[in-house]
């Protein structure tokens, strides 16, 4: 067994991923697991279609085993989100590699640039830089590179992929793990642009599509992904958005103190009266303008919001998952499940019916996941139901 992994939020799962899918079997993989962001994403935005949904159509396009990353660690700062997601891999015990997309494709100069942004004087120039209060963390984080003389480093982090992929290698040499990191080149779509190449689009373009209800985002799915798609949206169940939870979001920062936005993640410098003040306003957009600046990006203030709508403190981005979540699997990951039940640190939680056996901290940890999970319910077209993905058992595929 020959047993990669990659971090992802399939968000949806498209024929770009199918491709890398495709890629990693050519090299030698024999098994693939993924760590998938849940009903939230990185962007601080729901994902379009519920995980069990986008779990189904990866198994169908080529992966394995799928185990969820906790909410706190999809919805932070990119930083975090590559630790949150190489915690749980390291956890498993039994995987081999890392595989991740970058405009480099090269993991050799992703590696030398990764030990280059751990080193102290990279590191001690970052808050110099950010003093200003007009530049962007990734953005002096380019800057320090250059005035270290290392312009290759510098644009290498001028790419979105690129500053994933070091957060990961980062990761896994902060952890000291055996996980080896690989890479793959991307097709040249750029990250959030609206065009396409080779019948692949970026999740951006795809998610504009579904939004706007333009079935031409059919050509850049699989089947099985556009099928889960168009069945969910028939229903009112897909796409969902955070403007569906707007009242609410504007309800919850309009009881918080501005003491309280502080301990929000990624607050700082006073942007918590900013955010104080804005929530006066009627909608999530007009929310989000008043309190944009050169200084924050705007997933960034994005996450921030989400934060305060599901109720999640910086601190809660600092703690390490309690157990594996498998949300779905085949025959293969069956194989894999059992080579992690003699390795895995951590309690692997696959059906609802062994819950109650579970240590209180794991029930906890579920049970947070379960309020996430009945808020995302609200950002829906049409109001869902509380409590279904409390039930929900992984999903197995025989296949």
């Amino acid at each position: 067994m020959h047993i990669a992994s990659l971090i992802c939020e399939y968000n949806p799962f498209h024929n770009g991923h199918k491709r890398m899918l495709d890629i990693m079997r050519e090299r030698g993989v024999t098994h693939i697991v993924a760590c998938m962001s849940g009903n939230f994403t990185q962007r601080g935005e729901p994902a379009v279609l519920d995980k069990f949904s986008r779990t189904k159509a990866a198994l169908h396009g080529g992966v394995d085993l799928i185990i969820q990353l906790d909410t706190p660690h999809t919805i932070a700062c990119a930083e975090r989100f590559a630790t949150g997601g190489v915690y749980l891999l390291n956890a498993l015990g039994c995987i081999d590699t890392i595989f991740f997309g970058s405009e480099c494709g090269n993991i050799d100069i992703l590696q030398k640039t990764a030990k280059l942004s751990l080193s102290y004087e990279f590191n001690a120039s970052i808050p110099k830089l950010l003093k200003s209060g007009v530049m962007t963390y990734a953005a002096a984080m380019e800057r320090a590179a250059a005035e270290l003389g290392e312009s290759c480093a510098a644009e290498i982090m001028k790419e979105p992929n690129n500053i994933l992929a070091l957060e990961y290698i980062k990761a896994l040499i902060k952890s000291g793990s055996s996980i080896q990191a690989r890479t793959i080149e991307r097709v040249a779509v750029g990250h959030n642009s609206y065009t396409s190449r080779d019948g692949i689009a970026s999740a951006s373009y795809i998610r504009h599509m579904i939004l706007n209800r333009n079935k031409q985002y059919s050509d850049f799915l699989p089947k099985t992904s556009y099928a889960e798609i168009e069945t969910a949206t028939e229903s009112d169940d897909c796409p969902h958005e955070v403007s569906n939870a707007e009242r609410i979001l504007l309800y919850r920062l309009r009881c918080m103190s501005p003491d309280e936005i502080r301990l929000l993640p990624d607050v700082s410098e006073g942007l918590e009266n900013r955010i104080k003040e804005a929530c006066g306003l009627c909608s999530y957009t007009a929310l989000l303008e008043h309190i944009k600046s050169k200084r924050y990006t705007q997933a960034r203030l994005r996450r921030i919001l989400l934060c305060a709508l599901l109720g999640i403190k910086d601190s809660d981005t600092r703690k390490n998952f309690d157990c594996i979540r498998v949300l779905g699997l085949n025959r293969r990951g069956r194989e894999i499940l059992k080579k992690a039940q003699e390795t895995s640190s951590l309690p692997i939680y696959t059906r609802f019916a062994d819950r109650r056996k579970l240590p209180s901290n794991v029930r906890e940890s579920l049970e947070r996941e379960d309020i996430y999970d009945d808020i995302y319910a609200l950002t829906a077209p049409k109001i869902q139901l509380s409590g279904s993905n409390r039930l929900q058992s992984a999903i197995y595929i025989d296949e």
